[in-house]
C-alpha cells in the first residue's frame, strides 16, 4: 500500500512502511550479532584471544577449516557439526580375527578428527552427541565369508554395526555398514574387519571398489 505525498512522491504505508524507528532497530541488531562473531586464522589464534574479545558466548569461526566455536565458561564448544571422509591408499590384509582397518588418506577433515600416522585406525569425536558412521569396503575374498562391524574405544563392539556376507562370486564381495552410534567427547571409533578363511584383501587406492569411512555428527544424544 502507498500514498502520494505533497510533493507527489509515493511512499509505502501499513506493513510495508520501513520507519526510521524500525531501521535503527536493525541496524542496531545486526550490530549485535557482528560484534558477538569473530573471525581467526586457526585454532591457535583462537585460543589466544584475550579480553575483550574473548568473552562469553563469543562465536568464532577458524578460516583455515570453516569450524564456528562458541566460548562456553572456560572452554569451547563446536558449533558447525563436525565430520570426515576417509579412504585407504592401499589394499590390507585379512584375518580370521576383526583387525581395525587403517585410514592414511583423508578426503576431508576440517575438525582434525583423524590422523594418517598416528593410530590411523581411529576417529575421533570432538564433541558429545550421536554420529552416523558408514563403511563402503570390497572383499576381493572368492570363498568363506566375511565380516565388517564398528568398535568404540578398542573395547566395544557397537550394537546394529555388524554385517557379514558370504563370497558369492569370482569377483568378491562387497561388504557396507551404516549405522549410528552415541559418543563422548574424545571416544574413538574404528572399523574391524574379518574373514572366515583368513586370505583376502581390503581393496585401497582410489578406484571404485576402494574403502572409505565416514562418520558426521548428526545431533545430540
Amino acid at each position: 500500500m502507498t500514498r502520494e505525498s505533497d510533493s507527489g512522491s509515493r511512499t509505502p504505508e501499513g506493513p510495508d512502511a520501513f520507519s526510521p524507528t524500525t531501521q535503527l532497530a536493525t541496524f542496531a541488531d545486526d550490530e549485535a550479532r557482528w560484534n558477538n562473531f569473530a573471525r581467526v586464522a586457526n585454532a591457535s589464534a583462537r585460543n589466544a584471544l584475550v579480553a575483550p574479545e574473548l568473552r562469553d558466548g563469543i562465536l568464532v569461526e577458524d578460516l583455515d577449516t570453516h569450524m564456528i566455536w562458541q566460548r562456553v565458561g572456560s572452554g569451547w564448544v563446536l558449533i558447525t557439526q563436525p565430520g570426515c571422509a576417509l579412504r585407504k591408499s592401499a589394499s590390507q590384509n585379512l584375518s580370521t580375527t576383526p583387525t581395525a582397518l587403517a585410514w592414511d588418506a583423508e578426503i576431508s577433515d576440517p575438525a582434525g578428527m583423524h590422523d594418517n600416522s598416528t593410530n590411523p585406525s581411529r576417529v575421533t569425536a570432538p564433541q558429545a552427541g550421536l554420529y552416523r558412521v558408514e563403511a563402503q569396503l570390497y572383499n576381493n575374498n572368492t570363498s568363506g565369508a566375511g565380516t565388517v562391524l564398528g568398535r568404540l574405544n578398542g573395547t566395544t563392539d557397537v550394537p546394529g554395526s555388524a554385517m557379514r556376507r558370504t563370497a558369492g562370486s569370482a569377483e568378491g564381495t562387497p561388504l557396507l555398514t551404516v549405522f549410528p552410534v552415541a559418543m563422548a567427547a574424545g571416544d574413538y571409533l574404528e572399523i574391524m574387519v574379518s574373514h572366515s578363511t583368513a586370505t583376502g584383501q581390503i581393496a585401497g587406492g582410489t578406484t571404485s571398489l576402494s574403502a572409505v569411512l565416514t562418520m558426521t555428527r548428526i545431533g545430540a544424544v
